[in-house]
């Protein structure tokens, strides 16, 4: 009996085609340049280097159109990751002079002072009222004490932070100079005139108890007076940018706006006093 197409033989059949297209491709020995189209095919979809060794290594069964664009692409990612290096490289170069600048201002500020300095990481802030305390990730194992003056190192700066107020076992909880609690004795650097620095929960300080007499400009320095028992002298707090006159018989005021910026504080140095 004759053998009849039936329609629904059509997929045997497409499968009986592909097979022995396959089978003639092999006898024709195109096995490699196929296999290295398959890579070419693999890596516009995902430019991996270990298919690009594998066409460049069977270059040979490839167009040098095709062969062209592994090999920019290829050049153009080693490039990108020789530019990434450079980046990284000038990143921790910046990191390592900023630190040794850093360290510089510390070692002057330990010139001449009877204070073993201590480092610490801020870890929260006061939830409640952010220009009120802060708390950092040192405490009474690492020697930190109530009542001891907190700096901190801003674009190659010191400047005054605040005190220690609560100490525990492993962290320690700041007063900062912009609350209400915390009043400083201070003094204009220029001059040399006494006054006191509160804080009045807001990002600026008022100067107050200067004397009518004294001299005081917009502009000027304002550092700790070294009076009391828990600041030493000269450590800078701000600068005046508004002041006040006519308000009492007696004193100035002044608005003060800190050296550093309260958001801007993630590293601390408190000052311990040696027995």
């Amino acid at each position: 009996m004759k053998w009849k197409y039936i329609p629904e033989h059509k997929p045997t059949l497409i499968l009986i085609i592909l097979l022995c297209i396959s089978i003639s491709l092999l006898a024709f020995n195109l096995t490699k340049k196929i296999w290295t189209l398959r890579y070419f095919v693999y890596y516009v979809f995902n430019p991996v280097p270990e298919l690009a060794l594998k066409i460049i290594d069977n270059s040979k069964y490839l167009s040098e159109n095709l062969l062209s664009i592994v090999k920019l692409k290829e050049e153009n990612r080693e490039l990108k990751e020789r530019l990434n290096k450079l980046l990284f490289m000038e990143t921790e170069y910046n990191e390592v002079i900023t630190e040794n600048k850093r360290l510089k201002e510390l070692l002057e500020l330990k010139k001449g002072l009877t204070y073993d300095i201590i480092s610490a990481r801020v870890i929260s802030h006061d939830p409640f009222n952010w220009f009120r305390a802060i708390t950092i990730d040192k405490g009474h194992k690492d020697g930190i004490v109530v009542d001891a003056p907190v700096v901190t190192v801003i674009d190659y700066q010191i400047a005054l932070v605040g005190k220690t107020v609560i100490v525990d076992e492993n962290t320690t909880r700041i007063l900062l100079l912009t609350d209400t609690l915390l009043a400083v004795p201070a003094k204009v650097l220029r001059t040399g005139d006494n006054c006191l620095i509160q804080g009045n929960g807001t990002p600026k300080l008022i100067l107050d108890y200067l004397l009518q007499e004294s001299v005081i400009n917009i502009g000027d320095e304002i550092v700790t007076s070294g009076i009391g028992e828990i600041y030493p002298s000269g450590i800078p707090i701000g600068i005046v940018t508004d002041i006040k006159t006519g308000e009492e018989e007696y004193f100035k005021h002044a608005i003060v706006k800190p050296k550093v910026a309260i958001n801007r504080i993630s590293e601390v140095f408190i000052l311990k006093k040696v027995k």
